[in-house]
This record gives structure tokens, C-alpha cells and sequence, in this order.
């Protein structure tokens, strides 16, 4: 379904300007493939990896297969940033390990701009361990690389990633232009799915700026697009970004509702970052309601979790 963004453009004056995921976000194809061929299945793995990641690991790596019996740069430099954003919630070795793969290949490559999404991919991994402003400056030379470049899908993913950053670190107007622009450009490319990740972030700045029920109606919306196209790790974070409007409103029942849902989707999904951060919107419910020692069980839960994943903000 069209995202629509009259209501958000219209607010941005006011500067009352949202991931994951985490997201970490994947690279979309434009060009049609045959089905038997690597570029094919990345084509498919950058939606199933939102929907199944584990299974759209398995994707990327059947596609990494067929790249090395028929090379072909460009798309292993995709392939390799996939896998990068999979392991970037999970094993930073081995996200890093991918990007520097992706970097390697560059001299091979026969587009410039995909150079900006290794940039952008290193930044995300130092967003994700904590070294903020490394990944800031990292997102300040891939958007410079993508202009360049005038590529607009790369342009479009470092947007994507700078706008989130400078609104988790309070620079709220201009993440909102960047995630605005972000959404702008995912929209002309009809890349829905990557439009409704920027749409999700706009509303996560929403709520930092005080605006929760204007965030609230935002998931709504995003809730429907992801569930209909049934990314199911997208619908997890979306969740828990809702739960986390509830509680800005100390709207606890609610607030709790969001945060086991997306925790039921985040086991199903084997998704440990997942679960770890609903659990811990469960555990300020928990205290909220008077439960201290049901809250203290859920981030003992939640702490255990943590150690499966390098996020340092959690």
C-alpha cells in the first residue's frame, strides 16, 4: 500500500520529527533476474532476511555459491553487505569480516556508488558497538560518495541510517530531513518495504520529541504494511517501538500488549536482540504495575540475551 506522508511533511516546520533494526537494511535489486541465477536470490533474501533471517541467511550464502563458480562483483559486494547487516546484530567478527570482503571487491566493481554502501555498512556496525561518532563521520563520507555518484539507492540507505543517528543523538530536525528524503526516494524507486523502515523511524523521533500519539499513529500504519507483505522481524521492532510510545504515555496495558507480542515474534524467530529488547519494555511495565520482582526476572531474562548480540545500547 502508498505510504502516505502528508501529515509528517506537514509537521516537519515544527520540527516535531524512526530501527531496527536493525536495522540494518538491505539492498534492493532493480533489474529482473532469472531465477536460477545469484543475483536472484538476493533479489529474495533481502525480504526474507526481514521475515525469516535465519532463512535468508541461507539465501545469501546459496547465492555466494554460485557467485564463485560465475563472479560477479557488483552482486557479491550486495551479497556480502546482507550478510553483514545479519551478523551485525548478532557476531561483530563476522559482520566485520563481510565488510571487509565487500571493500576488497570495490576495485572490481563497475559501480562507484556501491562504495558508499560499504560505508555505510561499516557505520552501521560502529553505530551497533557503540562508537557513535565513527559512524557518524562514516555516514558523512557515504553520502558524499552516493552524491557523487548519483545513485540514489545507495543515497536513499545512508539517509536511511544518518537520519536515525542524528535523531537518537537529539539533532531531531535534521533526522527528520534526512529520514524524510530517505522515504522520498525509497518511494520513486517503489521500494515500499524500505519506505515503511523510514516511515517507522520518523515515528521513533516522533516519540523523542514528546510527540507519542502522533508516533503511535505512525506504527499503525507501518504495522499494517509490514504484516501484510509478512516481514515478520520488521513487525517485531515495530511492535516494540509502539510499546515504547505506550510507555511514554504511561499507557501500561497497552504499552505491555506491544511488548509481548513483539516478544512472541522475536522466539518464534530465534531473533535474541529481538527478545531481549522487548523484554526489557516487559520489565518497566512490569515495574510500572507493581510487579518489582517480576521486572527484575525479565532483565536477568533480557541481560542473558544481551550476551548473544553486540548492541551496546541495549
Amino acid at each position: 500500500m502508498p505510504i502516505r506522508r502528508t501529515r509528517v511533511a506537514s509537521r516537519s516546520g515544527v520540527l516535531a520529527a524512526i530501527w531496527l533494526l536493525a536495522c540494518v537494511g538491505p539492498f534492493a535489486f532493480a533489474q529482473p533476474a532469472d531465477k536460477q541465477s545469484a543475483q536472484y536470490l538476493l533479489d529474495s533474501a533481502s525480504s526474507q532476511i526481514r521475515s525469516d533471517p535465519d532463512a535468508g541467511r541461507r539465501q545469501v550464502e546459496s547465492a555466494l555459491q554460485l557467485l564463485r563458480r560465475a563472479p560477479e562483483p557488483d552482486v557479491e559486494i550486495r551479497a556480502r553487505l546482507l550478510l553483514a547487516d545479519y551478523y551485525a546484530e548478532r557476531d561483530k567478527a563476522a559482520a566485520l569480516a563481510q565488510i571487509d570482503d565487500a571493500d576488497a571487491l570495490l576495485a572490481q566493481s563497475g559501480r562507484p556508488g556501491l562504495a558508499a554502501g560499504v560505508l555505510t555498512s561499516r557505520g552501521r556496525l560502529m553505530q551497533m558497538t557503540g562508537d557513535n561518532d565513527q559512524a557518524a563521520a562514516l555516514y558523512e563520507r557515504a553520502a558524499e560518495v552516493a552524491q557523487a555518484a548519483n545513485d540514489d539507492e545507495m543515497l536513499a540507505e545512508v539517509l536511511l541510517s544518518r537520519g536515525y543517528l542524528r535523531g537518537l543523538r537529539g539533532a531531531y530536525a535534521t533526522g527528520l530531513a534526512d529520514l524524510m528524503h530517505a522515504q522520498g526516494l525509497f518511494e520513486l524507486q517503489k521500494n515500499t518495504q524500505r519506505a515503511t523502515s523510514a516511515l517507522n523511524n520518523i515515528a521513533i523521533i516522533y516519540n523523542r520529541m514528546g510527540d507519542a500519539d502522533e508516533a503511535i499513529n505512525i506504527f499503525r500504519r507501518t504495522l499494517e504494511t509490514v504484516r501484510a507483505a509478512g516481514l515478520k522481524r520488521d513487525e517485531a521492532a515495530a511492535l516494540r517501538n509502539q510499546g515504547d510510545a505506550f510507555q511514554s504515555l504511561q499507557q501500561w496495558e497497552s504499552a505491555r500488549a506491544a511488548y509481548a507480542a513483539s516478544w512472541d515474534l522475536s522466539r518464534l524467530l530465534d531473533y535474541p536482540r529481538g527478545e531481549a529488547y522487548a523484554l526489557r519494555g516487559l520489565a518497566n511495565c512490569s515495574n510500572a504495575m507493581g510487579d518489582p520482582n517480576g521486572a527484575l526476572a525479565q532483565l536477568d531474562h533480557a541481560a542473558q540475551l544481551q550476551q548473544q548480540t553486540p548492541d551496546a545500547r541495549l
